[in-house]
C-alpha cells in the first residue's frame, strides 16, 4: 500500500473538484525524451501559461 501526502492547498483543490462539477475537462500533456547512448531523461510540461527556457537557463547557470 502506498501513502500519499498532500499539502493543505492541494487538499483544498481536490475537495473543490469533488464538490463542484466542471464545465469540461481536458488534458494536454507534453513530454520530451532526450535519449543518449547510455542514458535518457524526460522533460514533462503538464500545465504552463508560458515557458521561456532561455531565461530559465540563464538564471540557473
Amino acid at each position: 500500500m502506498r501513502n500519499y501526502f498532500y499539502s493543505d492547498e492541494e487538499l483544498s483543490h481536490l475537495k473543490y473538484i469533488r464538490d463542484n462539477s466542471p464545465i469540461r475537462i481536458w488534458f494536454e500533456h507534453i513530454q520530451y525524451v532526450f535519449e543518449y547512448e547510455k542514458f535518457n531523461f524526460t522533460l514533462e510540461v503538464e500545465l504552463a501559461e508560458e515557458v521561456n527556457l532561455s531565461d530559465s537557463i540563464k538564471n540557473n547557470i
